[in-house]
């Protein structure tokens, strides 16, 4: 498994490659995580379930994927014929060649990324457009060539990738999943404390601008807290507006939390919040649904074949009047929440978890 996030995993791409790949050891497979070190040297370590490299890294933006291509090319070629499969996950990896047993996943589209950077951060967004039309897409053009399988993490990622590359591009499709036993089942009534919950990076296509703005209208209507968990570089512009907003006493920001903490801040809250301008594969949804907690979204990434307007609601955008109103609707709506719930509950159960997703890999990697 070759990406590019830190380990132990602090990130949706992480947590995927992590989760598939102890499920692939606990079948009786061996595998080895390649993923990019934080100094020249690198480094190796192991813990029961794998191996990990983390390769030599110099940070000379936007070339530090080329950089690191030839930093580890060598140790690549030396390691490579003893596998079976050589899977990439992007993005910020590079193809080492091509090979017969290459296979690709994609987590993201990065053209259709950057043009989901909210207009609060201008000058981030024509940087990340300028970036992925320049770079990202010559190296994923790349991966593709270098790869006998391509796979993405939902049918709308997988239309974007065609947009993008061709539409003949053959990609099959792998979920994300959950891990329904780790992510416990709480039932919604009898919460405690209400809030809204928001659960991942602190970045520009998050919609955590517009989430602030509609909970001042929340805030005045209901008695509601917001927590906001999580890091990432506009954390600082968000506090500010809360302050702005004068609802600074009512929001939270927790930072990091362990995993038994981030389990029962699912399972508590009243609702669960994504209002993302782009998302591929929404791990955090699903962990709330695994919850039992009701989830409030946009249509972005694989919620349109994930939510169904019973086990939960997509927004038609994620403004603030629509936010506002969606949230103070259903905190005013216990059954409906209460059926969301248990429905939420059920579809990860049945669809949505990492070993329906290393079955279907399986067979990709065996044709």
């Amino acid at each position: 498994m070759i990406y590019s996030t830190p380990y132990p995993p602090r990130d949706g791409i992480g947590n995927h490659v992590i989760s598939i790949s102890k499920r692939l050891v606990e079948r009786g497979h061996e595998v080895m995580l390649v993923t990019r070190g934080s100094s020249l040297s690198g480094s190796r370590t192991e813990d029961e379930n794998f191996k990990v490299i983390k390769t030599p890294f110099l940070p000379l933006y936007p070339f530090h994927i080329s950089v690191q291509r030839r930093l580890f090319r060598k140790d690549f070629k030396r390691i490579s014929d003893e596998f079976d499969i050589i899977h990439y996950h992007t993005p910020l990896v590079s193809s080492f060649g091509p090979t017969a047993n290459g296979v690709t996943t994609f987590h993201s589209s990065s053209v259709h990324e950057a043009n989901g950077v909210e207009g609060d951060l201008f000058f981030k967004k024509k940087f990340g457009q300028y970036y992925s039309r320049v770079f990202s897409r010559m190296y994923c053009k790349d991966l593709i060539k270098s790869s006998r399988k391509i796979i993405a993490v939902s049918d709308s990622l997988r239309g974007d990738l065609r947009s993008e590359f061709g539409a003949d591009t053959q990609i099959d499709v792998v979920h994300n999943g959950v891990d329904t036993v780790q992510f416990d089942f709480k039932a919604s009534a009898g919460r405690g404390d209400s809030y809204i919950l928001y659960v991942g990076r602190l970045d520009g296509r998050k919609g955590l601008f517009n989430l602030i703005k509609a909970f001042k209208s929340i805030a005045a209507s209901t008695d509601t807290k917001l927590v906001i968990c999580g890091e990432g570089p506009i954390k600082e512009q968000l506090v500010s507006l809360c302050q702005q907003l004068s609802i600074d006493k009512r929001v939270t920001f927790t930072g990091f939390v362990d995993f038994k903490t981030l389990v029962s801040l699912y399972q508590n809250a009243s609702i669960f919040i994504s209002p993302s301008t782009y998302e591929t594969g929404p791990i955090t949804i699903l962990e709330a649904m695994s919850c039992g907690t009701p989830v409030i979204t946009t249509n972005v990434g694989m919620v349109s074949e994930l939510i169904d307007g019973i086990n939960g609601e997509v927004l038609a955008n994620n403004e603030p009047r629509t936010i506002s109103e969606a949230c103070i609707a259903l905190l005013m709506d216990e059954n409906r929440r209460n059926v969301m719930s248990i429905e939420g509950r059920k579809t990860v159960e049945s669809s949505f978890t990492w070993d329906n997703a290393v079955d279907s890999l399986l067979k990709i990697y065996k044709t």
